[in-house]
Formats: C-alpha cells, structure tokens, sequence
C-alpha cells in the first residue's frame, strides 16, 4: 500500500477517535487524493495544459438526529480537530431528522472489481496529454472544412478511503483517461452545428485516431441539410441523443429519493409493464471496466448490480442508506459524491441498457423512411416528474434504405414513457457516454415538427 494510501486510512481513524471523544453519536471520514493531468485546444489551437493535485478529507457526525458536515484539505492535527468541530457545531444548530437512522453499519466485505487501475494511466504526464492533443488537431485539420472548437485530453489517478464509526473502512484505487473534442465543418457560407465526440477509459488510452475520425464525419455528413416535412417519422436515436434524454428523465425517475418525494411517475409501479418488453435497464457499479466502477459507494457501501426494468417490467429503484431505510430497503450501494467537500446523495453508478441482437448498420438498410438523431438541444428543459420533453434534433439525418441526408429545423416532442412503449429497435452495439453505456434505440410512429 502506497504512502498516501497509509495516511488517508490514518487520518480516517484519527477523525473517528477524535469526533467521538468530543460528544458525536456517530461520525464518518470519506478521504480522497487525485492527481490530473490534462491539455485543451480551443478554435485550432493548443490552449493550456495543468497537473493539479488534490487532497481532503470530508466529515459527517451525527450527534443524536442531528447530522453536520464539514471538510478540509489540511492533514495536520490542527485542521483535522478544527474540521471535527465545525461539523459539531452544524449538527448542533441543525433540527432533528426525524428520519436518520445512521451512518451504514459494518464491516463489510467488498468485491475488487475488474479493469480499473492501470499503472500506466497513474504515471501519465502533461506532456502526455499535450501529444494527445497535437495529434488529434493534426488529424481533423487535414481536412479545411473543419475547425476544433473544443478539445480536452486528461489522465486521472485516484484513491478514495472511508471509515465511520460504525465499523465501515475501506480503501480503493483508480485510473481514468478521456479525450473528447467539439468540431463543425464549413462549407460554401453554411456552417453545421456543433459536433461532439469523446472517448473515456480506465485503463486503455483511447484512440485519439478513432475519436477524431467519428467526429469529422458525423460534421461532414451534416452539411447541405434539408428541410423535411412535418410529419410521423420512425426515430433511431444514438447513444449521445439517448444520454441527454435518459439523463433528465429516465434516470430521475429511478431514484429512489424522487420516488419517496412524490417526484417520480413510476412511484407504486414497481411490478408492472412500463416501457417495450424489448427495454431492459441496470445499474452495476462492479462492471469490467465501468467509468463509475468501485469497491464502495460514497458511504462505503459495497457497491452491486441492480435491476430497475427488466424487458419493461419496472423492478426497483436505487438508494442510499439513508433514503432506503425510508423506503425499508436495502441501499443498492448508490451514493455518489462530486468531491470529498461534498456529502453524499442518490446517484447512479454504470446505467446500462441491454443491447439487442441486431446491428444498427443492418437496421438502418431496411428503413424506409427514419429519423436518425445524434445529438439533442433542450433535453435540460425536460420535466423528470412527468417525463414530458420538447428537444431540437441535431445532427440529424433522414434515412432511407441506408442512404443518409441531413436535415435541419427538426424537433421532437412528447412524453419519454410513452416513446419508451414505441420502442421497435435496440442495437447490439453499445457506446460509453461516460459512465453510460447505451445503444441506438428505435421508436416507432414519432411525430417530428420542423421550424
């Protein structure tokens, strides 16, 4: 175990000596450290490149039901008791929760997940990340139509320790690597909209050569649009569009947190049919590999695999501690945090959809007349309570029998439960947005507006 490793498991059981001699019922330590090396291009050019390297530790005590929190960057003594206090003091002004039930008990056993640690993405360098980025402008201006607008290129080294009072204590160690860029094409006085592409890993480097490639050609392919007629069209949407519209009304609807609050449309239907039987969604923080793979959630729950909708059945929903004792459940290892200055809430870990058995290639030759959309604007309006979205399709292109035209002006409207029913199509290719892993998925008999 490294030397950083020893002292975030230190300073853990340090805060849980300390918090509980000065009065805590209960307290919790979440450690981390992270080093990041990245390089951005903007309009054409390398732009910046930075090592930044970040150490903290967060505290929770609960004195009775009273919970506090408080966080510092600082391993001294010191910082550490002023840390302990400061979060005493919040738990002492703050009103009872009527509801907590405490920290996770422990210990636990975890599981060591497969493909998240890679020396080699630990050692990386700016200059890494710098070359990455030279080679990715030299590939997509080869062609003059196109212009970078954004480019990043990161490597990512982390440890994250937990502990609480109650017996939990645990320690993990990770790697990431993502390259990603923003590009349009240019041509006789018409510029497309933004393109995007990113490639993320845990322990490949990503092929800066692939990345670049799918992002000039989705931008080639979108000059010259046409405008289409108002009418009902199929739907294939890829990944990218899937993520933007999952993200804001799906995934809110299978959090167990909304569902308790009277904020989700499949509150008190678990059990029944609520999207296509060809529609089946998990959850799995242990996948191969998985961007959001670990150990532990950030309570230090061991983290699992969880059904929510199994060939359109609606299975369950995802919770932490504290919200799954509400719901008298089970956490399903769900709690997420941005940062150690940041308690922990509900959050999905890999959300997958089950990929089908045919190739979007294949699908895409027989279609008569379909709406292939890769990108969507305005998923962020949507309304997760209800599931109502209005979206701008673009790119986009009109497919018939395998031959693609783009198009513009086009929009989609509705309400993604019921889109969810029209499913006719799911590939057996799937894409990593993040910590998403989805394929192209068909509906049937959408209406498309144009403007």
């Amino acid at each position: 175990m490294s030397n950083i490793a020893n002292e975030l498991l230190r300073v853990i059981d340090y805060i849980s000596e300390k918090a509980i001699s000065r009065g805590a019922t209960e307290v919790e330590a979440y450690a981390t450290y992270s080093k990041s090396v990245e390089a951005l291009a903007h309009n054409n050019k390398l732009h910046t490149a930075s090592e930044v390297r970040d150490l903290g530790v967060g505290i929770r005590v609960a004195i009775g039901k009273k919970v506090g929190f408080s966080y510092t960057n600082r391993f001294d003594d010191e910082s550490l008791i002023s840390a302990i206090e400061k979060a005493m003091e919040v738990a002492k002004g703050t009103p009872e929760d009527r509801f907590w039930r405490g920290f996770p008990g422990g210990p636990f056993t975890y599981t060591t997940p497969k493909d998240t640690f890679s020396k080699r993405i630990a050692d990386k360098s700016t200059t890494d990340a710098v070359n990455d980025i030279k080679s990715l402008l030299d590939i997509a201006l080869r062609d003059k139509r196109i212009t970078v607008v954004y480019a990043a290129s990161s490597y990512t080294y982390s440890i994250v320790a937990i502990g609480n009072s109650n017996g939990v204590r645990g320690i993990d160690e990770g790697t990431a690597t993502s390259v990603g860029l923003e590009v349009v094409a240019n041509e006789a006085g018409y510029t497309t909209p933004s393109v995007f592409e990113m490639c993320s890993r845990r322990v490949e480097e990503c092929s800066i050569d692939n990345v670049v490639s799918r992002a000039v050609d989705k931008a080639l392919k979108a000059l010259k649009p046409i405008k289409i007629e108002p009418r009902t069209y199929d739907v294939i949407l890829e990944p990218e569009a899937l993520s933007s519209l999952f993200t804001y009304t799906v995934m809110p609807a299978l959090r167990g947190d909304n569902v308790i609050r009277g904020k989700s449309p499949l509150k008190g239907r678990e059990g029944e049919q609520v999207t296509s039987k060809l529609l089946t969604i998990v959850d799995d923080g242990l996948v191969p590999g998985g961007m959001a793979t670990s150990k532990f959630d950030g309570e230090g729950v061991p983290k699992r695999r969880t059904e929510l909708i199994v060939r359109g059945v609606l299975k369950g929903f995802i919770y932490d501690t504290y919200w799954g004792r509400r719901a008298e459940k089970p956490s399903t290892g769900n709690a997420v945090r941005a940062s150690y200055n940041t308690q922990p809430s509900v959050g999905f870990s890999n959300f997958m959809v089950t990929p089908g058995t045919e190739s979007i290639d294949s699908y895409i030759n027989i279609c008569e007349r379909a709406l292939l959309i890769n990108e969507l604007q305005g998923a962020h309006s949507s309304n997760p309570e209800t599931g109502e979205f209005s979206v701008v399709a673009v790119p986009a292109w009109i497919v018939r029998k395998g031959e693609l035209k783009a198009v513009k002006g086009a929009m989609i409207a509705g309400n993604v439960w019921r889109k969810l029913k029209r499913i006719n199509f799911i590939s057996r290719e799937v894409k990593d947005i993040v910590s998403l892993k989805l394929p192209w998925i068909g509906f049937a008999g959408v209406k498309v507006i144009t403007q």
